[in-house]
């Protein structure tokens, strides 16, 4: 509770005034009073003792009371200095510079902070005209700030750099306001806040505004930046220019985005922004056209991004790039009408050589036949001709051949069959056919290898190997010729080694090549088509080929062999030549001349023939005896085939009935279509031995 006011006592003039300490005037105070006292008449005199009884009780108890305030007194005076010691320390640790500026614009009080900032101590701050630490550039504004401040007394602001005392910038956020000190009168209050983190934040993002806005600008790509929640999207200049729109005539609207795509591209546009706007992907990439100023339609290749997102997950802003690559889709229609063009050619080539190898291989074949016929009833001195007309016939047959070969591999007709065969019996046979032509030609033949299990299709290698042996005995006119298995690598390798004219190093690749020979005559022998097939057939395979060559040394093409384990062999060996014994077979062709040679040929080796130019020709002959064999040609007289007959007649005498079909078309679609049916298919032209092999194996294949 308060304290009594204490009784005053009486005076009869004021106290006398004194300019000293506080302590000292009280005092003062207090001895005039007391001489004032002394003067006065005595009130004991004028009192009764209990009045002065009571009298000098009321003095103690003032007594009393003036201790207590002076206790207070004392208390308050160490709060108060507390008070301002922390106050000092607030304010020379404040995380803010605080700076006391009188008119003249001297600095009359800091705190450390400011001092701080400013990189000098406080001592040497003080008395210091401000203009002297703020940075050249900086102090027409700061001085603008000042008289702003004298109108309108309301505090001000404004960012400006100071000079340290080191003479490094600093930027500051300045604020400054009016203020009146008891000793110095009117002053400006400055408040300092080190921004100079924040201000090299701002360059450096200024500065990869400006570099990415130049990437962009420069990359001719069109920037979009999509706000989801106000369904607006800005555009680029470069995106404005890609289309031909000037700054003022794009709208904002996504909707007027969405007009732009064409009607064809819009679904599938849509639906990969989608997949960012449900939330299932955080960016897309598409290609759609976009429809230009003047009515023309651009392909661009549409890159977006999520970059913000709700607190549910739902995107809010998405930004991307248009990129225009109408070139490239020009480019990409023109390769793909070049591709179809090609296509188109090649299926004409396969469909020329089809018709060509049709046309040449009827009167081939005939010719063949009587050939193999005339051989038999030839006198001596005209056997030499006959040889050479059997010459003729096989590179004939091999040319024809090999364009069967090329064209059913690039038909894709022909089907790998694997199997687990003995390396040795298969050089055998190898041997046994090139042996006798190396030795014709006065070259030396070898064979070398130790026995090996190859796991591959035996009539492939065989035709591979076959070609690359043949090659080898065309193009080497003395010396000799190699064949030698050999391991290289960790691979078992077949080689074939020749003495030749050997390749030019810049012309190793190209010899694999369709109808490629090189040389300036003495390489064009044979179609050019061998390496080639064995190059295809190796592919086909899974199998590499290797080519060492030396020109004018010689040459060494290799076969890589997937070989197995010698256990199992399990007696694999080439297929040995059916035996052949007499049949009654019933023969369709529409060409008479081949009918005539065909029959001629079978004929001679013993067989009776039924033959007819048409499938039902041929049945009426036959009647109800059932033929040991049907041999067909494939393309009959009005638009009959090979194998409608064959149908035919197994549906009269069963569907066991041996049938062998034979054509000299190589159209590749002719030939996936024949591959589908159980039926022996042979190409012409075709010998004697071949025809009477290919008769064995159908009727044997038929029998088991």
């Amino acid at each position: 509770m308060p304290l009594p006011e204490p009784h005053p006592i009486a005076t009869s003039q004021p106290a006398p005034a004194d300019a000293g300490e506080p302590g000292q005037s009280l005092r003062l105070q207090a001895e005039h009073q007391l001489r004032e006292l002394s003067q006065a008449p005595s009130i004991a005199a004028a009192k009764s003792p209990q009045e002065m009884e009571l009298a000098l009780h009321e003095l103690q108890v003032y007594q009393t009371e003036l201790l207590i305030q002076n206790e207070h007194l004392r208390q308050t005076q160490i709060a108060l200095e507390a008070s301002w010691a922390h106050y000092v320390d607030l304010y020379d640790m404040a995380p803010v510079g605080f700076l006391t500026l009188n008119e003249k614009g001297l600095i009359q009080s800091a705190n450390l902070t400011a001092a701080s900032l400013l990189g000098v101590t406080r001592s040497n701050l003080l008395k210091q005209a401000i203009s002297r630490f703020i940075f050249p550039q900086d102090r027409a504004a700061f001085y603008q700030c000042l008289r702003q401040l004298g109108v309108t007394c309301a505090p001000q602001s404004l960012e400006l750099r100071l000079v340290r005392q080191d003479g490094r910038p600093l930027w500051v956020l300045l604020v400054a306001h009016n203020a009146v000190d008891a000793d110095d009168g009117p002053v400006q209050r400055l408040v300092l806040s080190d921004i100079s983190e924040r201000k090299q934040l701002q360059t450096q993002l200024a500065d990869s505004e400006r570099r990415w806005q130049f990437a962009v600008e420069g990359s001719g790509d069109g920037l979009w930046d999509r706000n989801v929640v106000q369904a607006t999207v800005f555009y680029s200049r470069s995106w404005k220019q890609m289309l031909g729109y000037s700054e003022d005539e794009v709208s904002n609207r996504i909707d007027e985005w969405e007009t732009r795509i064409h009607p064809d591209d819009k679904p599938a546009t849509m639906a990969a922004l989608q997949g960012c706007l449900d939330g299932t992907c955080d960016d897309y990439k598409t290609e759609y056209r976009l429809r230009c100023r003047d009515g023309s339609y651009k392909w661009v290749l549409d890159r977006g991004m999520v970059v913000s997102r709700d607190a549910q997950g739902k995107p809010q802003r998405l930004i991307g790039t248009h990129s225009d690559i109408t070139e490239g889709k020009l480019h990409e229609a023109q390769i793909k009408a070049a591709r179809l063009s090609a296509e188109a050619a090649n299926h004409a080539k396969s469909r020329f050589l089809a018709a060509a190898s049709h046309d040449l291989r009827q009167p081939l074949s005939a010719l063949a036949l009587f050939v193999g016929v005339l051989k038999t009833r030839t006198l001596p001195q005209g056997a030499e001709l006959v040889a050479n007309i059997e010459q003729c016939i096989d590179s004939l047959s091999e040319l024809l051949t090999d364009l069967l070969d090329v064209s059913r591999l690039d038909a894709g007709a022909i089907t790998p069959r694997l199997s687990d065969f003995d390396l040795k019996n298969f050089r055998a046979a190898l041997d046994s056919v090139h042996a006798g032509e190396a030795r014709n030609k006065g070259l030396q033949w070898r064979v070398r290898g130790a026995s090996l299990v190859v796991h591959t299709d035996q009539q492939l290698l065989k035709r591979i190997v076959g070609n690359l042996v043949s090659n080898a005995i065309r193009y080497t006119n003395q010396g000799g010729v190699l064949m030698a298995c050999r391991r290289r690598a960790g691979k078992y390798w077949l080689e074939v080694w020749d003495t030749g004219i050997g390749i030019p190093e810049d012309k190793k690749e190209l010899i694999f090549e369709e109808f490629r020979q090189l040389g300036d005559g003495a390489r064009n022998q044979g179609s050019g088509l061998g390496l080639a097939i064995a190059s295809k057939m190796a592919n086909l395979l899974g199998l590499q080929i290797r080519v060492c060559s030396r020109l004018g040394r010689g040459s060494m093409f290799a076969i890589e062999l997937p070989a197995v384990l010698p256990e199992r062999l399990g007696g694999a060996s080439l297929p040995a030549a059916p035996a052949g014994r007499i049949l009654r077979i019933g023969l369709i062709e529409d060409n008479p001349l081949v009918l005539q040679a065909l029959t001629v040929m079978l004929e001679s080796i013993g067989h009776t023939v039924v033959a007819a130019l048409s499938g039902h020709e041929l049945l009426q002959r036959l009647g109800q005896h059932r033929p040991d064999l049907l041999v067909s040609d494939y393309r009959l007289a009005d638009r009959q085939t090979g194998l409608d007959v064959i149908e035919a007649a197994r549906q009269v005498f069963g569907a066991d009935l041996p049938a062998i079909l034979i054509t000299g078309d190589t159209d590749p679609a002719l030939i996936r279509d024949m591959a589908c049916h159980a039926i022996a298919v042979h190409y012409k032209p075709m010998t004697a031995a071949t025809f009477q092999a290919a008769i064995a194996s159908a009727t044997e294949r038929r029998a088991s």
